[in-house]
C-alpha cells in the first residue's frame, strides 16, 4: 500500500442519520480527479444493479463531503457523474474537484 493510502472506520451523520462507513482511499493513476465509489453493504444483486442506474445522488453527494472532510479536504465540490468509473454508466460515482490521482471507496450500512 502507498504510504498516502488510507483505510478507516468512521460513523457520517448525513441528515441527521448515523452511516457507519469503511473508507478505502487509494491511489489511482487512471484518473487524473479523485472518484468516490459507493457499497451498500448487505444489498442483493438487484439491488446492486438497481443502484447503478438509480442512484441515491443526493445522499452520494452528502456522504462524499463528509469523507473528504475526515481526509482532511473540507469545502471540495463533488459532482455526480453516471460514467464516473466505466464509460458504459455502470459505476456511477462522485468526481471530487482535485488535482491528485485517487479511488475512494465507501462501503457504508443501509
Amino acid at each position: 500500500m502507498n504510504k498516502k493510502d488510507k483505510e478507516f472506520k468512521c460513523t457520517l451523520v448525513v441528515d441527521s442519520v448515523p452511516i457507519k462507513v469503511e473508507v478505502s482511499d487509494r491511489f489511482d493513476a487512471e484518473y487524473n480527479k479523485p472518484r468516490i465509489f459507493f457499497f451498500p453493504k448487505n444489498e442483493n444483486v438487484v439491488e446492486n444493479f438497481d443502484k447503478r442506474f438509480n442512484s441515491p445522488q443526493d445522499t452520494w453527494k452528502k456522504m462524499g463531503k463528509a469523507v473528504l472532510k475526515q481526509l482532511k479536504y473540507p469545502g471540495v465540490d463533488v459532482l455526480f457523474s453516471q460514467y464516473a468509473g466505466c464509460s458504459c454508466g455502470c459505476s456511477p460515482g462522485l468526481i471530487v474537484d482535485l488535482h491528485e490521482h485517487r479511488c475512494i471507496f465507501v462501503d457504508y450500512n443501509l
